[in-house]
């Protein structure tokens, strides 16, 4: 009995099919153009959501046609981390060597009948399209005192390719979020791996192009999961994830750039993304489809790197200037000042806000980032950061003892300016960030002490979420401040809108006595 022939379709081309119905066209249309039947693009729209993180994460090669995975998918998930580590050091992987680690993987994950055979390591390298050299790729080294070279070559031909609103450099900082100002000396030059200094630090990668039109939301990296801060909190103005260390790793990275190209894909945009090259950023992402990214020469990135020029140094002033509002906010009021992660990630928010489009622009000019025949903006005045404003909060915090008479606005500002943010992860920091993402759970022995003992911030009522707004408002009438920037009618509409969604169905008889 004769029949048709069946022809299976990679994962690539299913999933631009399941990308042009969600742009709109009919079904009919799609599977003419892809000469499939109805029932096979309807069994590919139920598993959309498998078939497009799939592509999106490259978890397969593109010319696959199935998602088979391997039967210990933990271990498969820590020997791809170490290889992608090995290579980015250009370190000579072979296949004997591969299986050596995967049965290393296998013991420290509990698992004891792990057969690793040749066949396994061959499957294993065609699921991920890897093909063992003599050496990994060197493209990240460069001829000592090659910082010019690299401006004239690379950037040059960057800048030249794409507009300035497609060039995004991105770059990590730590931050001791609580950090007082009476506290800032002792904490001076710590590597801060582990103990207790580590329980007060997150990691923060900041991002934007090179005409500042264009800041991303800052990722935030903490020790906790879930916080107890967290909890009735549906939303963050930052993207937050959280490890051991509170550090950038690589599987955090390459997620947060196949999110951004993502997301320039569905803009139909090509754009350059500028990295250091950390041992935290993979070498090579495969699947990009709208982002090329790019190396800075190693050890330059002071003089070559847009946020180490000024961006960043910007974006803890305005950090540290909130928090010294915060502190006096609560002194003011009587109350024990007791910052945790979630007022740590808002005041990240602001102060990013706060730095202006042309502070951004200048530091990407002073990093060589220029067009030809442009004229450069003026250099950014980090001096005119240290306003009266922020003069006399340094003031007043000296009245109360909380500011050392020894220490100055710039030494406070830039204490963690070393901090450490990534390094080689081990086989152990492996094995737990692949469990720690199976099992979806928090590590609560990384969470500081003060943070335990705090009790949970309860759920606010949009009541008195309109009680507060109405008394901020009356404040600033009586002290003749201007309430026209503050957005007030805006801020009452999402308040009505909320108390519509959490009040019960009435009906006539609570309006109507009987």
């Amino acid at each position: 009995m004769s029949g048709k022939a069946y022809r299976s379709t990679t994962l690539s081309r299913k999933a631009d099919a399941i990308r042009e119905i969600a742009k709109g066209k009919s079904k009919a249309q799609v599977c003419k153009e892809f000469g499939v039947p109805r029932t096979t693009l309807n069994g590919w729209l139920q598993n959309q959501e498998k078939i497009l993180d799939a592509v999106d994460q490259a978890m397969f090669r593109p010319d696959r046609k199935r998602m088979r995975t391997a039967l210990n998918g933990d271990v498969e998930a820590c020997l791809v981390q170490w290889l992608r580590q090995a290579c980015a050091n250009n370190v000579p992987i072979n296949g004997p060597l591969l299986a050596c680690k995967a049965v290393q993987f296998a013991s420290q994950l509990g698992i004891s009948d792990f057969n690793c055979n040749e066949g396994w390591v061959e499957r294993f390298k065609a699921r991920h399209a890897i093909s063992l050299k003599r050496a990994c790729s060197k493209g990240k080294t460069i001829p000592v005192g090659g910082i010019q070279l690299w401006k004239n070559t690379t950037l040059l031909s960057i800048v030249r390719e794409y507009d300035a609103k497609n060039i995004y450099n991105a770059d990590e900082t730590g931050l001791f979020y609580k950090m007082l100002p009476n506290k800032t000396l002792a904490f001076r030059d710590k590597r801060c791996i582990d103990g207790e200094h580590s329980k007060q630090r997150l990691t923060i990668l900041l991002m934007a192009n090179m005409d500042g039109s264009d800041k991303r939301k800052p990722l935030v990296i903490g020790k906790s999961k879930n916080p107890c801060c967290f909890k009735n909190v549906k939303s963050l103005p930052v993207y937050y994830t959280a490890n051991k260390k509170a550090w950038m790793v690589g599987a955090v990275f390459e997620e947060f750039v196949r999110d951004f190209d993502a997301e320039m894909h569905t803009q139909k945009r090509r754009v350059a993304l500028i990295v250091d090259n950390c041992p935290a950023h993979p070498a090579s992402i495969s699947g990009l489809k709208a982002v090329q990214v790019v190396f800075l020469p190693p050890n330059t990135t002071s003089h070559s790197q847009p946020m180490d020029s000024g961006v960043i140094k910007t974006f803890k002033a305005h950090y540290r200037r909130l928090l010294m509002s915060k502190i006096l906010l609560a002194m003011d009021a009587k109350e024990c000042f007791k910052p945790d992660v979630l007022m740590a990630v808002q005041l990240i928010k602001q102060a990013w806000n706060l730095v202006q489009q042309s502070t951004i622009t200048s530091c990407f000019c002073h990093a060589g980032f220029v067009k030809e025949h442009h004229v450069p903006p003026e250099a950014a005045n980090f001096e005119a950061l240290y306003s009266s404003n922020m003069n006399e909060l340094r003031s007043q915090l000296q009245s109360l003892g909380i500011w050392p008479s020894t220490l100055t606005a710039d030494d406070y500002i830039n204490f963690d300016s070393s901090l450490c943010v990534a390094e080689q992860c081990s086989d152990e920091d492996i094995v737990a960030a692949v469990q720690s993402k199976r099992d979806d759970a928090s590590d609560d022995s990384e969470v500081s002490d003060e943070e335990i003992q705090m009790p949970s911030i309860p759920l606010v009522k949009p009541a008195d979420a309109r009680k507060a707004l109405d008394t901020l408002q009356l404040f600033l009438a009586q002290q003749d401040i201007d309430d026209q920037l503050f957005h007030f009618a805006e801020l009452s509409s999402i308040l009505a809108m909320s108390a519509c969604k959490s009040t019960k169905q009435k009906c006539l008889t609570d309006f109507t006595p009987l």
